[in-house]
Formats: C-alpha cells, sequence, structure tokens
C-alpha cells in the first residue's frame, strides 16, 4: 500500500518534470527567437529557476490528480461493496469512516482528499454520490492546475519580454551601431 503510494508519487513527479522540462525548453527556444536579450537578462535568470520550480509543483499535482481521477470508478465499486446489504441514512461520522477506508484502500486518494460529508444520502445511493462528487472535485481541480501552469507561463513570458525591453533595447541598440560602424566604408 505504501509501495503504491510511493510509486505513485515518484511517477507523478517525473511526468510533472517531463511537463515542465518540456514547457521551459519550448518557452527558452521561443524567447530566444524573439529576441536573444531577453534570455540573458538578469531578471529572466532569477525568474526562470523560480518559475521552474513552481510549474514543477503544479505540474506534479496535476498528474498526481489525474492518476487519483483513475481510480475513482474503483473507489464506486468499492464503497457499493462496502455498504452492500445495509439500509442506512449516512451521517457525517458514517461518511468520515468510509472515506478513511476508501483512503485506505487508495491512498493516492487520500493525498487529495481527506474529509468527506455525504450526510442524508441513503447507503443504496452513496456510492453513486461519492463518484459525482470525487469527479467533479478532481475535474475542478485538474483544470485549476492547468489555469496556474497557464498562468504562470504566460508570467514568465510578460517578465521576459518586459525584462529585455528594459535592458535588451540599450545593449541591442549599442550592439546594432558596433556592426554598423563595423560595415560603413572606411
Amino acid at each position: 500500500m505504501i509501495s503504491n503510494l510511493l510509486q505513485n508519487c515518484t511517477s507523478s513527479l517525473f511526468w510533472g518534470l517531463i511537463i515542465t522540462s518540456s514547457i521551459m525548453v519550448i518557452m527558452y527556444f521561443v524567447l530566444k527567437s524573439l529576441s536573444r536579450g531577453c534570455v540573458k537578462s538578469i531578471p529572466f535568470f532569477i525568474a526562470f529557476p523560480v518559475f521552474f520550480l513552481i510549474l514543477l509543483y503544479n505540474s506534479t499535482l496535476l498528474v498526481g490528480a489525474g492518476k487519483a481521477k483513475s481510480c475513482v470508478d474503483s473507489v464506486e465499486l468499492y464503497v457499493r461493496q462496502l455498504v452492500a446489504d445495509r439500509n442506512f441514512t449516512v451521517d457525517i461520522l458514517q461518511s468520515q469512516e468510509i472515506l478513511n477506508e476508501i483512503n485506505d484502500e487508495f491512498p493516492i486518494i487520500s493525498s487529495f482528499i481527506n474529509l468527506a460529508d455525504f450526510s442524508g444520502n441513503e447507503s443504496q445511493n452513496l456510492a453513486e454520490a461519492m463518484h459525482d462528487e470525487m469527479n467533479h472535485f478532481f475535474n475542478v481541480y485538474i483544470w485549476k492546475k492547468i489555469g496556474w501552469i497557464i498562468g504562470f507561463t504566460v508570467l514568465m513570458f510578460i517578465i521576459a519580454v518586459v525584462s529585455e525591453k528594459g535592458n535588451g533595447g540599450n545593449a541591442n541598440r549599442s550592439q546594432q551601431r558596433r556592426s554598423a560602424r563595423s560595415t560603413a566604408p572606411r
């Protein structure tokens, strides 16, 4: 069980690193093709590693949430087995006890969901209610992480372009002057 969670964490980190590295490489070459001064500015050198860590964090959680979401159908079957042949109205304590059993069986779920309140549901409907709520939670969570990744990518582009305009514009002008002097007839 713990080895399964460790394997999921390691796999999520690996794929998060691949996603992050891919985005960073693409961003570097796009910025470099726009202007060499962009990738040589001090704000870029400061922001790039910070951005890498933020992006790695968000992409790792994105992959982990995707893996957890893939367990939701199995969770529904597991809950159906837990409450089979029992008729009761669920209260908050029973909801939490069932979630604790789910987290013991599917530890990756516990990385994202640790509180449950399905009070008022009938035991026959509990599995479907938990499935729908978990599915909705993971969909929202995944889209939030995608939004953060896109937002930070846009922010990094803005930082690089603004820093290039502030620093690189002068460097580009002096480089143009030097090249104009070297090509001017003597």
